[in-house]
Protein backbone atom coordinates (compact mmCIF):
# COMPACT_ATOMS: atom_id res chain seq x y z
CA UNK A 1 0.00 0.00 0.00
CA UNK A 2 1.32 3.43 -0.94
CA UNK A 3 2.27 5.64 2.03
CA UNK A 4 -0.05 8.43 0.88
CA UNK A 5 -3.02 6.07 0.57
CA UNK A 6 -2.20 4.69 4.01
CA UNK A 7 -2.19 8.22 5.46
CA UNK A 8 -5.68 8.87 4.10
CA UNK A 9 -6.93 5.55 5.49
CA UNK A 10 -5.41 6.11 8.93
CA UNK A 11 -6.97 9.53 9.38
CA UNK A 12 -10.29 8.26 8.00
CA UNK A 13 -10.24 5.45 10.58
CA UNK A 14 -9.42 7.94 13.33
CA UNK A 15 -12.51 9.94 12.43
CA UNK A 16 -14.63 6.78 12.41
CA UNK A 17 -13.44 5.91 15.92
CA UNK A 18 -14.13 9.43 17.19
CA UNK A 19 -17.62 9.40 15.66
CA UNK A 20 -18.50 6.04 17.22
CA UNK A 21 -17.17 7.17 20.62
CA UNK A 22 -19.37 10.27 20.41
CA UNK A 23 -22.36 8.08 19.54
CA UNK A 24 -21.75 5.60 22.36
CA UNK A 25 -21.25 8.40 24.90
CA UNK A 26 -24.24 10.31 23.41
CA UNK A 27 -22.07 13.39 23.06
CA UNK A 28 -23.55 14.10 19.63
CA UNK A 29 -26.88 14.93 21.29
CA UNK A 30 -25.63 18.21 22.78
CA UNK A 31 -23.37 21.15 21.97
CA UNK A 32 -20.30 18.90 22.03
CA UNK A 33 -21.62 17.29 18.87
CA UNK A 34 -20.44 20.37 16.96
CA UNK A 35 -16.87 19.32 17.75
CA UNK A 36 -17.27 16.50 15.21
CA UNK A 37 -17.26 19.05 12.41
CA UNK A 38 -14.02 20.60 13.67
CA UNK A 39 -12.50 17.13 14.13
CA UNK A 40 -13.41 16.29 10.55
CA UNK A 41 -11.82 19.46 9.17
CA UNK A 42 -8.72 19.02 11.33
CA UNK A 43 -8.21 15.38 10.36
CA UNK A 44 -8.52 15.98 6.62
CA UNK A 45 -6.06 18.88 6.96
CA UNK A 46 -3.59 16.69 8.86
CA UNK A 47 -3.96 13.91 6.27
CA UNK A 48 -3.09 16.39 3.52
CA UNK A 49 -0.19 17.82 5.51
CA UNK A 50 1.45 14.45 6.15
CA UNK A 51 0.81 13.32 2.57
CA UNK A 52 2.41 16.44 1.09
CA UNK A 53 5.30 16.20 3.54
CA UNK A 54 5.84 12.52 2.70
CA UNK A 55 5.70 13.19 -1.03
CA UNK A 56 8.04 16.16 -0.73
CA UNK A 57 10.64 14.18 1.20
CA UNK A 58 10.43 11.21 -1.17
CA UNK A 59 11.36 13.31 -4.20
CA UNK A 60 14.87 14.35 -5.11
CA UNK A 61 15.53 18.05 -4.57
CA UNK A 62 15.70 18.82 -8.30
CA UNK A 63 12.50 16.86 -9.00
CA UNK A 64 10.29 18.45 -6.36
CA UNK A 65 7.36 20.31 -7.89
CA UNK A 66 4.31 22.07 -6.56
CA UNK A 67 2.08 19.91 -8.75
CA UNK A 68 3.47 16.68 -7.29
CA UNK A 69 2.93 17.94 -3.75
CA UNK A 70 -0.57 19.13 -4.56
CA UNK A 71 -1.50 15.78 -6.11
CA UNK A 72 -0.23 13.96 -3.05
CA UNK A 73 -2.40 16.09 -0.81
CA UNK A 74 -5.49 15.55 -2.94
CA UNK A 75 -4.82 11.81 -3.16
CA UNK A 76 -4.76 11.49 0.63
CA UNK A 77 -7.85 13.71 0.88
CA UNK A 78 -9.60 11.57 -1.74
CA UNK A 79 -8.96 8.39 0.24
CA UNK A 80 -10.14 10.13 3.44
CA UNK A 81 -13.35 11.30 1.73
CA UNK A 82 -14.09 7.83 0.36
CA UNK A 83 -13.66 6.33 3.83
CA UNK A 84 -15.81 9.14 5.28
CA UNK A 85 -18.60 8.58 2.73
CA UNK A 86 -18.68 4.78 3.07
CA UNK A 87 -18.64 5.07 6.85
CA UNK A 88 -21.57 7.47 6.94
CA UNK A 89 -23.62 5.34 4.56
CA UNK A 90 -23.25 2.48 7.05
CA UNK A 91 -23.57 4.75 10.08
CA UNK A 92 -26.96 6.14 9.04
CA UNK A 93 -28.30 2.76 7.90
CA UNK A 94 -26.91 0.46 10.62
CA UNK A 95 -25.53 2.28 13.68
CA UNK A 96 -27.63 5.41 14.26
CA UNK A 97 -30.70 4.82 12.12
CA UNK A 98 -32.72 7.51 13.92
CA UNK A 99 -30.16 10.31 13.62
CA UNK A 100 -31.58 12.06 10.54
CA UNK A 101 -35.22 11.61 11.58
CA UNK A 102 -34.23 13.01 14.97
CA UNK A 103 -32.75 16.08 13.30
CA UNK A 104 -36.00 16.58 11.37
CA UNK A 105 -38.07 16.20 14.54
CA UNK A 106 -35.88 18.70 16.40
CA UNK A 107 -36.22 21.35 13.69
CA UNK A 108 -39.96 20.84 13.26
CA UNK A 109 -40.59 20.89 17.04
CA UNK A 110 -38.71 24.19 17.29
CA UNK A 111 -40.72 25.68 14.42
CA UNK A 112 -44.04 24.52 15.85
CA UNK A 113 -43.17 25.77 19.32
CA UNK A 114 -42.66 29.26 17.93
CA UNK A 115 -45.86 29.31 15.93
CA UNK A 116 -47.90 27.84 18.80
CA UNK A 117 -46.63 30.61 21.02
CA UNK A 118 -47.38 33.25 18.38
CA UNK A 119 -50.92 32.30 17.38
CA UNK A 120 -52.15 30.11 20.24
CA UNK A 121 -50.57 31.60 23.34
CA UNK A 122 -48.44 28.52 23.88
CA UNK A 123 -51.24 25.97 23.46
CA UNK A 124 -50.13 23.01 21.34
CA UNK A 125 -52.46 23.52 18.41
CA UNK A 126 -49.82 22.24 16.02
CA UNK A 127 -47.99 19.07 17.01
CA UNK A 128 -45.42 16.81 15.38
CA UNK A 129 -46.34 13.18 15.82
CA UNK A 130 -45.37 9.99 14.01
CA UNK A 131 -43.46 11.87 11.31
CA UNK A 132 -46.29 14.27 10.47
CA UNK A 133 -47.51 17.75 11.42
CA UNK A 134 -50.97 17.46 12.95
CA UNK A 135 -53.65 19.89 14.05
CA UNK A 136 -55.30 19.55 17.47
CA UNK A 137 -58.87 20.48 16.53
CA UNK A 138 -60.03 20.12 20.12
CA UNK A 139 -58.03 23.22 21.10
CA UNK A 140 -59.26 25.50 18.31
CA UNK A 141 -62.23 26.69 20.35
CA UNK A 142 -59.85 27.92 23.07
CA UNK A 143 -57.99 30.41 20.87
CA UNK A 144 -59.09 33.55 19.06
CA UNK A 145 -57.00 33.10 15.92
CA UNK A 146 -59.18 32.87 12.74
CA UNK A 147 -59.47 29.42 11.20
CA UNK A 148 -58.14 30.71 7.86
CA UNK A 149 -54.91 31.75 9.56
CA UNK A 150 -54.57 28.38 11.25
CA UNK A 151 -55.18 26.54 7.95
CA UNK A 152 -52.60 28.75 6.27
CA UNK A 153 -49.93 27.85 8.83
CA UNK A 154 -50.94 24.21 8.75
CA UNK A 155 -50.34 24.00 4.99
CA UNK A 156 -47.14 25.98 5.35
CA UNK A 157 -45.70 23.60 7.93
CA UNK A 158 -46.71 20.58 5.91
CA UNK A 159 -44.53 21.97 3.11
CA UNK A 160 -41.75 22.80 5.58
CA UNK A 161 -41.81 19.22 6.82
CA UNK A 162 -41.39 17.91 3.29
CA UNK A 163 -38.44 20.25 2.83
CA UNK A 164 -36.82 19.18 6.11
CA UNK A 165 -37.24 15.51 5.24
CA UNK A 166 -35.64 16.01 1.81
CA UNK A 167 -32.87 18.18 3.25
CA UNK A 168 -32.06 15.53 5.86
CA UNK A 169 -31.97 12.53 3.54
CA UNK A 170 -28.88 10.30 3.65
CA UNK A 171 -27.95 11.05 0.03
CA UNK A 172 -28.29 14.81 0.41
CA UNK A 173 -26.43 14.93 3.72
CA UNK A 174 -23.47 12.91 2.47
CA UNK A 175 -23.35 14.73 -0.89
CA UNK A 176 -23.14 18.14 0.81
CA UNK A 177 -20.47 16.87 3.23
CA UNK A 178 -18.39 15.39 0.40
CA UNK A 179 -18.65 18.56 -1.67
CA UNK A 180 -17.57 20.67 1.31
CA UNK A 181 -14.63 18.37 2.02
CA UNK A 182 -13.52 18.44 -1.62
CA UNK A 183 -13.53 22.24 -1.74
CA UNK A 184 -11.64 22.47 1.56
CA UNK A 185 -9.20 19.79 0.41
CA UNK A 186 -8.34 21.82 -2.69
CA UNK A 187 -7.73 24.86 -0.51
CA UNK A 188 -5.71 22.92 2.09
CA UNK A 189 -3.63 21.17 -0.58
CA UNK A 190 -2.67 24.45 -2.23
CA UNK A 191 -1.83 26.20 1.06
CA UNK A 192 0.08 23.30 2.61
CA UNK A 193 2.03 22.62 -0.58
CA UNK A 194 3.08 26.26 -0.78
CA UNK A 195 4.02 26.40 2.91
CA UNK A 196 6.05 23.21 2.86
CA UNK A 197 7.92 24.33 -0.26
CA UNK A 198 8.55 27.74 1.28
CA UNK A 199 10.01 26.31 4.45
CA UNK A 200 12.10 23.88 2.44
CA UNK A 201 13.39 26.77 0.31
CA UNK A 202 11.70 25.60 -2.89
CA UNK A 203 9.10 27.79 -4.54
CA UNK A 204 9.57 26.83 -8.20
CA UNK A 205 6.78 25.07 -10.03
Amino acid sequence: MKPIVRIGLVFGLIYMIIRIVFFQAQLDQNELGKMLTFCNLLLVMLAIFFAVRTSHKAQKAEERTFIADFKAGMQAAGVYIVVFSCFYMLYYKVIDTDFLSGQVAKRVHNDLELINHEIAGGKKVFIYDDGAVKLENSLLSEISTPRDTIDFYYERYQKNLTFHQSYNSITFDISVSVLGLLILSLFYSVCISVLIRRFSGKLTV
